[in-house]
């Protein structure tokens, strides 16, 4: 029984660990502790802590709300979102309608902090009300969100809570991974 009632014990949960490079839903550690076993007398661990996240607010789709009139084809247009949060969207417009209303827009830069279903307007001079609903995304962290532990002798632990522990720097040998 753990420290409080209906709780489970520390480290009820070892795995071996491999260390990857790949950063995705796949090899999240969800909050592991890691133990650093042997035979090598000290090792480095690169890891991403837990609760570290990549980039918030990420555009991903764009879904009409209405065509608009008067734009042409171009590319890295900006956008105005009508709550005012975001920045750095751009937009390419690969067709339009005999109206000028856009039919087809890809994203150009996928910009940052957008609100989910927020509506953005395509700003070109010659165009008018042309708007988009957006989809949003948070990324994960990136292997630049990552700190190195150096100098981990055989049978200790991090001190920290990791979601990833990278290969790239990592020297560790017969890692576990606890939860």
């Amino acid at each position: 029984m753990g420290q409080y009632a209906g709780q489970p014990d520390f480290g009820t949960i070892a795995a071996n660990l491999t260390p990857s490079d790949v950063i995705s839903s796949a090899t999240n550690l969800n909050q592991a502790c890691i133990y650093i076993g042997g035979p090598a007398p000290i090792a480095n661990i690169t890891c991403i802590l837990s609760g570290v996240t990549g980039i918030q607010g990420v555009v991903s789709d764009l879904n009409p709300r209405s065509l608009g009139t008067g734009y042409t084809v171009a590319n890295g247009l900006a956008v105005t979102p009508s709550s005012g949060e975001g920045t750095g969207l751009t937009v390419n417009i690969t067709a339009i309608n005999a109206a000028g209303g856009i039919t087809a827009i890809a994203i150009a830069t996928a910009g940052s902090a957008y609100r989910q279903g927020d509506i953005i307007t395509i700003v070109q001079a010659t165009g008018s009300n042309s708007q988009f609903f957006i989809n949003v995304v948070d990324a994960l962290p990136t292997a630049g969100d990552a700190v190195t532990f150096t100098g981990y002798p055989s049978g200790s632990f991090l001190p920290v809570i990791v979601d990833y522990v990278l290969a790239t720097g990592t020297t560790g040998v017969n890692l576990l991974a606890i939860k």
